[in-house]
């Protein structure tokens, strides 16, 4: 995946998402995709830029990224 695919899917999570769960859905974005965010050797700022959700996210996508060492995510 490009970093455009990236932040599109973030976009859509974000959009879609209940309205106290945006953060949630941002957190679980990182936890789904942090192999894939390392795999294309995009920045998290960059993914985040370009979804358009808000810079101040990209934190959030950090902490799922570091949380996707430690969990694993149950289907629905």
């Amino acid at each position: 995946m490009d970093p455009q695919e990236l932040a599109d899917i973030l976009s859509l999570w974000y959009r879609d998402a209940l309205k106290d769960e945006q953060k949630t859905m941002i957190h679980l974005f990182g936890i789904v995709y942090a192999d894939e965010i390392e795999k294309c050797r995009a920045k998290v700022p960059e993914i985040v830029r370009l979804s358009k959700i808000g810079d101040h996210y990209k934190t959030e996508v950090y902490n799922g990224k570091r949380l996707a060492r430690y969990v694993t995510v149950r289907p629905m």
